[in-house]
């Protein structure tokens, strides 16, 4: 509503202001001269502002000392960067399209996962139930046929364990050991992490925390009002970088967590780790969070909706990928030397083991050791060939 239309009130009459004309203010003062017209005129004083009140209210809301777009980043990685220790349990179901479409054209998956991590150390354990299986139309057909994968990262091997139900295969449990990995990064932690990747700051196909892809923007901005997003006034940045157009919403109130986020990929900007996207290609990622969750004095998304299109011009092909998270636990800064939640107990004995760099030869799993078929404990250091890494070649 204009400002002049909000002055005129109800039923014609106009209300004392300044700048009134001589006939006018004759006519307000032949109004007031009475008791009745006085109540009149207070009455509907007392309505424009009750009406003034409700448009203030369902405007958007210019935000007072609204921060620069360095103070929200800078909150943004304070709040990433206190928790790089958490144990996080979640669930989420999937449907996109299926790369088997002699099955079916879509495909369902339900995961149930559990992330553990130190920021140098990381553990993942996850149960896939998919409808990417002949004869199998829903999830609700697809359980007890799932499958459980496991991967251990220690600081030294990398351990990658594969469990399949009973009669799917000849060998239903195996385990692949990558030796002398070193430890992680917190970054690379976090991109195992799944689809909790999007709490941590990680977006889509990015493997940068969009907090330091943004510091690097060549446009960056704050919109001047905020938005409300499930109940909190939040900020809009906006970023136009390398790795595409960023448009995020933080939510002041629940930790500085991305309460929304809608990210445009085109030809030319970098995905996947450095990748350039192809020409005519365009990834658009939608994420929407649906509530948060404290723990500690730490603030978490508790539920979200993502969407993410895939776009190939000029063959006109798209894709649509959908996902539905739900956290079912959240623990941040745990003692995981006191719950011994990084190692390996978790393989089951008699698992079939092969090592990376050895081929043709499968070795054994016994309570937390590689042994061979009679037994004998394996180092696994000492059968690998030895690294010519950053080591000068022999000469002829």
């Amino acid at each position: 509503m204009s400002p002049g239309s909000c002055r005129r009130g109800i039923e014609g009459v106009r209300l004392p202001h300044r700048g009134l004309s001589h006939r006018g203010t004759l006519y307000s003062l032949r109004f007031l001269s009475t008791w009745a017209g006085l109540i009149k005129t207070r009455s509907i004083m007392m309505r424009t502002a009750v009406s003034l009140a409700i448009v203030v209210q369902l405007a958007p809301r210019v935000a007072a000392g609204v921060p620069e777009a360095s103070e929200l980043l800078d909150k943004f990685s304070e709040n990433r960067d206190r928790v790089k220790s958490y144990i996080v349990k979640f669930e989420y179901s999937q449907e996109g399209m299926n790369p088997r479409q002699d099955i079916s054209p879509r495909i369902l998956m339900k995961r149930t996962v559990e992330i553990r991590t130190d920021g140098q150390r990381h553990y993942s354990r996850w149960t896939d139930w998919t409808t990417n299986m002949k004869g199998l139309n829903s999830l609700k057909e697809a359980v007890g046929t799932g499958k459980f994968a496991m991967v251990i990262h220690d600081g030294n091997n990398m351990y990658r364990y594969t469990r399949h139900p009973d009669g799917y295969t000849k060998i239903p449990h195996r385990l692949l050991i990558d030796p002398d990995k070193g430890i992680l990064s917190g970054n690379d932690c976090d991109n195992r992490g799944m689809k909790f990747r999007f709490v941590r700051g990680l977006m889509g196909s990015d493997w940068e925390r969009v907090d330091s892809i943004l510091r690097g923007a060549d446009r960056i901005s704050v919109r001047t009002q905020t938005e409300r997003i499930g109940g909190s006034d939040c900020y809009v940045l906006e970023g136009d970088t390398k790795h595409g157009r960023y448009v995020l919403w933080i939510d002041p109130n629940h930790g500085y967590n991305i309460a929304k986020a809608e990210v445009i990929k085109e030809a030319g900007d970098i995905f996947a780790g450095g990748h350039a996207l192809r020409q005519g290609r365009r990834i658009i990622t939608s994420v929407m969070v649906s509530d948060f969750l404290e723990v500690g004095g730490e603030w978490t998304a508790k539920g979200y909706h993502s969407e993410r299109t895939d776009c190939l011009l000029p063959k006109n092909w798209q894709d649509t990928d959908t996902v539905d998270y739900k956290l079912n636990e959240f623990k941040p800064n745990p003692d995981h030397d006191a719950l011994n939640s990084l190692g390996t107990g978790d393989i089951l004995n008699g698992s079939s083991v092969r090592i990376m760099g050895i081929d043709g030869i499968r070795y054994i799993w016994q309570d937390g050791k590689v042994v061979d078929s009679y037994g004998h404990e394996v180092d696994i250091e000492t059968l690998r060939p030895p690294s010519l890494k950053g080591k000068a070649l022999p000469e002829k």
